[in-house]
């Protein structure tokens, strides 16, 4: 069975990061987040910076049942909250990609949202992969995930 890839979106805000003995602020690119012709699909379109191979391994179609899953969480004031399944994505060489993502209902969202990125992976039924070269990093935005259930 393949990993799950979670790709993790704070919106846009500022993040602070250690480097060396000073803290730097960087502020991630907002996606954009676009109305398909299919019912509760959105495309969720951005810059993916250094995650352009990680995300290569997602479904290219809906009907590629071959690649990892892939699930998309946005943080919304201090809580992450599982916005969908990726059904599939389009992602080129260069440029913006695109995620085609199912959307949740809204109430089961919330019911799994928690402040920090392990313990709303665990609400969900999932954990950070470890110990496998590549599965990323949880506070980079785009990491391998394993199913482990709910409890």
């Amino acid at each position: 069975m393949h990993s799950t890839i979670a790709v993790w979106s704070n919106r846009g805000n500022s993040v602070a990061f250690a480097n060396k003995d000073r803290a730097e602020l960087y502020t991630y690119a907002k996606p954009d987040r676009l109305d398909t012709r299919i019912d509760n699909v959105k495309v969720i379109s951005y810059d993916p910076g250094c995650h352009r191979n990680n995300l290569k391994a997602l479904p290219k179609s809906p009907s590629d049942l071959n690649a990892p899953q892939g699930i998309y969480f946005e943080k919304y004031k201090t809580k992450w909250h599982k916005i969908g399944t990726i059904v599939y994505a389009d992602v080129p060489d260069t440029g913006n990609v695109s995620l085609y993502i199912f959307m949740c209902n809204p109430s089961i969202s919330i019911m799994g949202s928690a402040t920090n990125k392990p313990d709303t992976l665990q609400n969900y039924g999932y954990t950070k992969k470890r110990g496998v070269k590549g599965a990323g990093n949880l506070n980079w935005g785009v990491c391998k995930v394993q199913w482990v259930g709910v409890h």
